[in-house]
């Protein structure tokens, strides 16, 4: 009997639960707090202002990156979780280099309204 694919699959599915973990880990210690307030918020990374509240899973639409709660305090983690295996840094530079935040998603892009711009010393 050969067992070579189960043990494998076995493993994968260890690790995937090792950085789901570290994930939940990493939200609980250090998730933004949901605001208060009625207007949108910006995108962590590009201050976008396109979402309902912070750290709520959505999509900021403009860029096309999920928002998981990564913040300024953890920028250059790579959490896992939606956002693959990319660092809000590194979200922040494909964004600059390519306009958006990974090389598969340009296609889902689109360019923000005067009213989605971010304030003043926006990123």
């Amino acid at each position: 009997m050969n067992r070579g694919p189960e043990k494998h699959g076995a493993r994968d599915q260890a690790e995937r639960d090792r950085r789901v973990e570290r994930y939940i880990d990493v939200v609980i210690d250090h998730g933004v707090v949901e605001s208060e307030r009625d207007e949108p918020c910006p995108c962590p990374c590009r201050g976008y202002l396109t979402l309902t509240a912070r750290g709520d899973h959505e999509i900021c639409d403009v860029r096309f990156r999920e928002d998981d709660g990564q913040d300024e305090h953890d920028a250059d983690i790579v959490r896992g979780g939606p956002n693959g295996g990319l660092s809000l840094t590194q979200a922040r530079r494909n964004v600059a280099e390519f306009g958006a935040c990974d090389r598969s998603t340009p296609r889902h892009v689109r360019d923000p309204p005067p009213q989605e711009h971010p304030a003043e010393g926006g990123r």
